[in-house]
């Protein structure tokens, strides 16, 4: 079968890649990169669907604010959690 060798070398460049996951699944990957914990306000918002990639040397801040660019989802941080609306 087929390999996409970007998707499967991503860790070793210093990126995250996503294909089309869940908003949940995500958040679990960041939430054990960053040390921080997760809370859904809004449990809908597990199921949205991303794509792309991110690099893994930002900052927590810089990384949430492309996911709020999509205008789907909100976060707030507050001290090592965060809340998603």
């Amino acid at each position: 079968s087929e390999v996409d060798t970007a998707y499967e070398t991503a860790w070793k460049n210093g990126l995250f890649v996503f294909k089309k996951e869940p908003l949940g699944k995500i958040m679990e990957t960041l939430s054990r990169w960053y040390n921080v914990e997760v809370d859904f306000a809004d449990t809908s918002k597990q199921q949205l669907i991303f794509s792309g990639q991110l690099n893994r040397s930002d900052n927590i801040v810089k990384m949430l604010s492309k996911f709020e660019k999509t205008g789907d989802v909100k976060f707030e941080i507050k001290n090592k959690s965060i809340i998603i609306e």
